[in-house]
This record gives C-alpha cells, sequence and structure tokens, in this order.
C-alpha cells in the first residue's frame, strides 16, 4: 500500500493470493525435471525473527525468473530489491 498507493480495500488475502501465489505455471511429469520442481516460489528475507522482504520467483527449465519483490517500506535504505537480485 505505501509503495504504490494501493487502498486498503484493495489489498485483500484474495488479492494477494490472485498476484502472488496462483501461478501459471504447469508441472510436467518428466524425468528431464529436477527432483523440487519447477515453479513459483517466495524467498523470504528475516531481520531478527521478523520478515522484512519476500521475493516471488519462478524456477524455469532455462532459469530464474523475478516476478515481484516486496518489503517493509521502513527498510528501504537497504535496497532489498538489488540484494535480492544479486544474491
Amino acid at each position: 500500500m505505501a509503495i504504490h498507493n494501493d487502498p486498503i480495500t484493495k489489498c485483500t488475502l484474495t488479492e494477494f493470493e490472485n498476484f502472488l501465489c496462483q501461478s501459471s505455471l504447469q508441472k510436467e511429469s518428466s524425468a528431464i525435471n529436477p527432483s523440487c520442481g519447477y515453479g513459483s516460489f517466495h524467498l523470504q528475507y528475516y531481520l531478527n525473527d521478523k520478515m522484512i522482504a519476500c521475493s516471488v520467483i519462478d524456477i524455469l527449465p532455462s532459469g530464474i525468473s523475478s516476478v515481484y519483490f516486496y518489503y517493509e517500506p521502513n527498510f528501504s535504505f537497504l535496497k532489498l530489491g538489488v540484494y535480492s537480485a544479486l544474491k
């Protein structure tokens, strides 16, 4: 809400799930797929047991795609999106 100036009515659990949890990636049953599989994942970043950022990524056969990154606005000075991209 702080970054995009979205109203609180737009920030529901359903909206979050539709935007960042539901994946259009289809699972394949192939011997070449890794055991962990391809798909969408959330990489969470913690500081003193508090989640301060989350990177949403897709693991694909040809690489990794960054879908979205969100963070606690109080930690914007850390440039966590840059850190996540370099990691």
